[in-house]
């Protein structure tokens, strides 16, 4: 279950990068899948998309630097209180590079050409050679 801070870590950042989604979502909204026959992340951030992305690379950008990432890992979460209406899930990512990623929110592209904003944060360690982004849906 995520704890009080990181659920509205999660929330600010999915309030501040919704506008950048609805454009993003409405320019992919002609096709329901991708050219490689996956499911388009920006237009559902659901657990069953991400899925089918699962050690597939990506690329990071904060504007000035670029990272190589692979999604790594994606752990379900259980929602408090026996709550059915929330999908909880973290996702998490390797970096490939050696120079290391800030956390904070950043555009992540997979080369099908889909790219969203995710708010990153390092997985634990302070290598920032694993970072998470976490997910508190409403059904």
């Amino acid at each position: 279950m995520l704890n009080k801070r990181s659920f509205m870590l999660g929330a600010a950042s999915t309030l501040a990068a919704s506008r950048v989604l609805a454009a993003t979502a409405c320019g992919l909204a002609d096709a329901a899948r991708t050219g490689d026959g996956r499911p388009q992340f920006a237009d559902s951030a659901d657990l069953s998309t991400w899925r089918s992305y699962l050690s597939q690379g990506f690329e990071l950008s904060d504007g000035a630097m670029n990272w190589s990432v692979t999604l790594d890992s994606i752990q379900t979460l259980e929602a408090g209180g026996g709550n059915t209406r929330t999908e909880q899930f973290l996702l998490g990512f390797v970096n490939q590079d050696s120079e290391p990623i800030p956390s904070g929110l950043l555009r992540l592209r997979h080369g099908n050409g889909q790219s969203t904003l995710l708010h990153l944060t390092d997985a634990g360690g302070g290598t920032r050679q694993g970072l998470r982004a976490e997910f508190n849906l409403l059904r």
